[in-house]
């Protein structure tokens, strides 16, 4: 197993048994060897995916914890780097289908805490702006089918410099 899974799952054992600072430890320390690892491939989807969980594993531990100004970032984060990533015309077909499934598993987190912690209106409506577009995209673009048939171009008009929040 991965040293990043093996700190995954502490911090979730810890998160479980309420040791809010050991699991704090183990998810930060996750992150930081998943985005090591990530980083030097971008289009491995497991390893998106997993530092989007972790990502939001903080999140959830920090609003837990009563602390939503630190739950905040692991939140935005996630989806500033997918939008980054979308709008990269050097990337595989078969990679952006998949980021856009990383993009729903990102924007529904972070709507939702958007609406227990109240952001600007502006990037309130850049959010659900956002959610709009990924609604409108046929089932098999946002979600990577195995036939390879699905592949999705994204133009980076279709995802305008305005779709960033504060």
């Amino acid at each position: 197993m991965s040293a990043w899974k093996e700190k995954i799952c502490q911090g979730n054992h810890c998160f479980n048994q309420q040791h809010w600072h050991l699991a704090e430890k183990a998810y930060l320390n996750a992150a930081r060897e998943l985005e090591q690892e990530w980083f030097t491939n971008l289009t491995d989807v497991p390893l998106m995916m997993a530092w989007i969980a972790n990502m939001h594993n903080l999140a959830t531990l920090y609003e837990t914890t009563q602390r939503p100004q630190m739950a905040s970032p692991f939140f935005v984060q996630p989806y500033q780097r997918i939008l980054i990533l979308m709008r990269e015309e050097n990337l595989p077909g078969e990679f952006q289908s998949s980021l856009l499934h990383a993009m729903r598993t990102v924007i529904i987190p972070l709507l939702d805490f958007s609406k227990r912690y109240p952001i600007c209106e502006c990037c309130q409506k850049q959010l659900e702006k956002m959610k709009g577009w990924l609604n409108q995209m046929p089932s098999c673009q946002a979600f990577p089918c195995d036939k390879g048939s699905c592949q999705s171009t994204l133009r980076k008009k279709q995802l305008s410099g305005s779709q960033t929040i504060h």
